[in-house]
């Protein structure tokens, strides 16, 4: 609930919104909400290995540096590079 909170505030938004509205409505500004306020861009700016895994913990674990892998590493691995050639 605090989240929904903070990303009303940070959008400048009357109410808070709901779970459904985050879903239909919101689902890109709330990425880049979790982005800003968690620091993660300066993670996400490479695309190497380290950096996808390090960018996938900070996101799943909650700490970029967890010893922990998060769940389905091997596919973001994957699809990031897939998307890194064609942006390249």
């Amino acid at each position: 609930k605090r989240n929904y909170e903070l990303f009303a505030k940070w959008m400048g938004l009357s109410k808070t919104p709901t779970k459904e509205e985050i879903v239909d409505k919101y689902y890109w500004e709330v990425g880049l909400f979790y982005f800003k306020t968690n620091n993660l861009w300066k993670i996400a700016e490479k695309t190497d290995l380290e950096s996808i895994t390090r960018l996938s913990k900070a996101i799943n674990r909650g700490n970029p540096d967890s010893k922990y892998l998060p769940n389905g590493l091997q596919d973001r691995i994957e699809r990031t590079q897939h998307y890194d050639k064609i942006i390249k």
